[in-house]
């Protein structure tokens, strides 16, 4: 009897590690969703373009690890400020990007950036829209294991949803 409940708490303990993943994915994946509703929501809220900026990647070929909202002030001459400050993704997960994102200027106090770059970024307009010429953009959510989440946001609205 003793030997039949360690081979159920056996075949028990991968289904529970399995089940533990998808929620810490499922997690990612809704933080980031979030942060795009932000970005989106801000600029509506604010009448003007907010930018949801990827921070550099801390060694070449990584992806970004942390995301940060800048406002676009109404004199437009002048840079975006920041909002707040960096949030990091959740543990060993990064965000690729595709080649669609617009690119942002920013001062080095974004992590891993030294000098002046042009860091990645969404900008969502006034409307909610996105403001871009480019198609729909994607982001790629990478999980510890090498699973990939694609990210679609819809250039008119400004809408994100989780793709296949």
């Amino acid at each position: 009897m003793l030997g039949l409940a360690f081979l159920l708490l056996g075949l028990m303990i991968p289904a529970f590690q399995s089940m533990a993943r998808g929620s810490c994915r499922q997690a990612a994946i809704g933080s980031v969703i979030a942060r795009l509703e932000a970005a989106r929501a801000t600029a509506i809220a604010e009448g003007r373009p907010v930018s949801l900026v990827l921070a550099a990647p801390q060694k070449p070929g990584e992806g970004h690890r942390a995301t940060a909202l800048y406002c676009q002030p109404e004199d437009r001459d002048l840079p975006p400020r920041r909002i707040g400050g960096w949030e990091p993704l959740p543990a060993g997960f990064v965000l690729e990007e595709d080649a669609a994102l617009e690119r942002l200027p920013t001062a080095p106090t974004a992590p891993g950036v030294r000098q002046h770059a042009a860091l990645p970024c969404l900008v969502f307009g006034p409307t909610g829209a996105l403001e871009s010429a480019r198609p729909s953009p994607r982001l790629v959510l990478k999980a510890p294991g090498g699973a990939c989440e694609q990210i679609a946001i819809a250039r008119f609205t400004g809408r994100c949803r989780r793709e296949p």
